[in-house]
C-alpha cells in the first residue's frame, strides 16, 4: 500500500509542478492530449509528474537523518503556504462570511450515511499513519520523544488542514461555481481565468511550497515503509536504499493517475484499502 500512496501522491506532487509551469508559460496547457479515457493527467501533467518524479528519486539518496532540516523547513513552509491560500481563495470569495453560508446540500438519511462514509476515509488515513509511524519515528533521540506529537500533534494537525481545506473547497463554489476539491486544480483554475501577473506570482509560490513540503511527506509516509519492509523482506539482496527506488519504479509503473480519474474512484479505493489495515 506503500507503493500506490508514493504513486498517487505522486500525481498530486506532478501537479504542483505543472501549476508552477503553467504559471511560467502557458505554452505548457496547450501541448495535445494523448491520454487515456480516465486519467486524471493530461499530457502536460504527466510531464510535470515525470519532472517531479525525478526530484523525487534524487532525495532518496539523501540519508534520513541528514533531512531533518529538511523537514523542519517543511514544516514552516506548509504552513505559510496554507494559510496564504486560505486567505487569497476567501478574499476572492468576497470574505470569510460568505463560504460557511452556502446551504447544506443533503439531508435526511443521505445527509447521515455520508457522515459515516468519510469517518471511515478518515479513519483509513489514520490506520496508514498507524501502521507506518514506527519506520520513521524510530530516527527520534528518545522512545517518548513521539508520544505528544502522536497524542496530540497527528490529530490537531489533521483537523486544522480539513477545516483549511474544506473551506477552500467551498470558497470554489463562490468564485467558479462548482466545488473544486483539489487545491492544486484549484490554484490552476485560478490562472486560466485571470492569466495575470498577480495570479501566476500567487500561483507560482503557493505551488513551488506545496511540491517542496510534498517531497518529504512521500519519503516519509511511503518510500520510508517501503523500503523497510522491501529490505526485511529481502534482506539478502535489497538494502532499505534500494528498497527506496524500488518503490520509486514500481509506483510509476502501476499508472496511478487512474486512481485519482474522479473523486468518486478515489474514495473508493480510500473505503476499499482499509480493509488491508
Amino acid at each position: 500500500m506503500a507503493i500506490v500512496w508514493n504513486g498517487v501522491n505522486a500525481v498530486q506532487e506532478g501537479q504542483c509542478i505543472y501549476v508552477m509551469l503553467h504559471s511560467l508559460t502557458p505554452r505548457i496547457s496547450r501541448i495535445p492530449n494523448v491520454m487515456g479515457h480516465g486519467s486524471a493527467l493530461n499530457s502536460g501533467v504527466i510531464i510535470a509528474f515525470g519532472l517531479f518524479w525525478v526530484i523525487n528519486c534524487c532525495f532518496l539518496i539523501v540519508p534520513v537523518p541528514k533531512m531533518k532540516g529538511f523537514v523542519y523547513t517543511k514544516m514552516i513552509v506548509f504552513i505559510i503556504s496554507a494559510i496564504a491560500m486560505l486567505a487569497w481563495t476567501l478574499t476572492k470569495a468576497g470574505g470569510k462570511g460568505e463560504v460557511p453560508k452556502q446551504p447544506v446540500t443533503a439531508t435526511g438519511s443521505e445527509r447521515s450515511w455520508l457522515i459515516v462514509r468519510f469517518l471511515l476515509l478518515g479513519a483509513a488515513n489514520c490506520a496508514t499513519f498507524a501502521s507506518n509511524a514506527a519506520d520513521f519515528q524510530r530516527y527520534a533521540t528518545k522512545p517518548n520523544d513521539v508520544i505528544l506529537g502522536n497524542l496530540f500533534g497527528f490529530p490537531l494537525s489533521n483537523l486544522i488542514v480539513r477545516i483549511v481545506g474544506n473551506l477552500v473547497g467551498a470558497s470554489s463554489q463562490v468564485i467558479f461555481g462548482e466545488v473544486i476539491w483539489n487545491p492544486l486544480n484549484h490554484l490552476d483554475r485560478l490562472q486560466r481565468s485571470e492569466y495575470t501577473s498577480a495570479n501566476r506570482a500567487g500561483c507560482l509560490f503557493i505551488a513551488a511550497c506545496f511540491a517542496y513540503s510534498a517531497v518529504f511527506s512521500s519519503i516519509f509516509e511511503n518510500s520510508l515503509p517501503a523500503g523497510n519492509d522491501i529490505a526485511a523482506l529481502f534482506p539478502r539482496y535489497f538494502s532499505v536504499r534500494k528498497g527506496f527506488f524500488i518503490c520509486a519504479i514500481v509506483s510509476f509503473a502501476i499508472n496511478p493517475w487512474y486512481l485519482l480519474g474522479s473523486a468518486s474512484i478515489f474514495a473508493s479505493f480510500m473505503a476499499s484499502y482499509q480493509i488491508f489495515l
